[in-house]
């Protein structure tokens, strides 16, 4: 299963989808915001929270999310699996190059993701 999202990862690194994914770049950067702000782990935190916290909770994805933007736009449960679904998620997560949270999704690694 892995050598699969591998050989896409690879596919993802062809001009061709380069030029397509650069052509949506504003809508796919307004999508990503939109669902950014949906973040609500903050209200469940023990901890003190810090404009930092607050700043990158609505600059990144969480699974849960990613899975609600999958859902509105019927990827999932039509195109994958919610299971699928985290696998995507953690190897975007887990490419070079990526933020360090393996619990967020930034930009470039959603635009990973969608390709997967």
């Amino acid at each position: 299963m892995m050598d699969r999202y591998d050989d896409m990862m690879e596919e993802l690194l062809d001009p061709e989808v380069l030029d397509l994914a650069e052509g949506f770049s504003a809508a796919l950067q307004q999508v990503f915001k939109s669902y950014c702000t949906l973040d609500d782990c903050l209200a469940y935190s023990h901890a003190e929270v810090t404009w930092q916290m607050m700043e990158d909770a609505s600059s990144t994805l969480s699974f849960k999310e990613f899975a609600i933007l999958a859902h509105d736009f019927g990827i999932i449960p039509g195109i994958v699996t919610i299971r699928d679904l985290e696998v995507i998620f953690r190897r975007a997560n887990f490419t070079e190059g990526t933020e360090d949270s393996i619990q967020q999704m930034n930009y470039s690694e959603f635009v990973d993701a969608i390709g997967l």
